[in-house]
């Protein structure tokens, strides 16, 4: 699988196949860095995440019911945080429903997955912080960090309806 993600200043594009990460200048379209991470299952059902600046790429992997998330800098892909790894029965690895996203700040990262759970590591100490569980509410799409990093917003979406929450951290 494949994933592509700017980072949130705009300068910077990381684009992820297979174990090989490309990091791009978004202005030039010149590379940056390329480099193969050394983690990801045989499913190879990853996903990524820049951090702000781009200094920092997330990468996410899930295998069987096994998510896994390490934290490479862009440049030398050397990795800095990891592995961060949540066991869980209901994560099925043949959807790629996931969501991932650094704290504006880069203090915290999230991730939401197709069992409608949340999960948020603090990058510095690499501990899980909590975990949201609103899997009533169908798979996450999509993860927002408010700028003050006091608050994250879990975006769910199912066939039929779409449900949002905003949640203290």
């Amino acid at each position: 699988q494949s994933d592509i993600t700017f980072s949130p200043d705009g300068e910077t594009i990381a684009v992820s196949s297979g174990h090989v990460v490309q990091i791009l200048d978004a202005r030039t379209g010149r590379v940056r860095s390329n480099w193969n991470h050394e983690h990801g299952g045989p499913e190879d059902n990853s996903f990524i995440s820049l951090q702000r600046g781009g200094q920092h790429i997330a990468f996410g992997d899930i295998d069987g019911s096994r998510l896994t998330l390490y934290i490479y800098e862009t440049r030398s892909g050397y990795c800095v945080r990891g592995p961060l790894q949540v066991d869980s029965m209901h994560i099925a690895s043949a959807c790629a429903d996931f969501a991932l996203a650094f704290s504006p700040l880069g203090t915290f990262i999230a991730c939401g997955t197709n069992d409608g759970r949340t999960y948020l590591w603090s990058t510095t100490a690499g501990e899980n912080g909590f975990i949201i569980d609103d899997a009533s509410q169908g798979p996450i799409r999509a993860i927002l960090f408010t700028q003050d990093e006091k608050h994250i917003i879990v975006v769910h979406s199912s066939k039929f309806s779409h449900y949002f929450c905003v949640w203290d951290i």
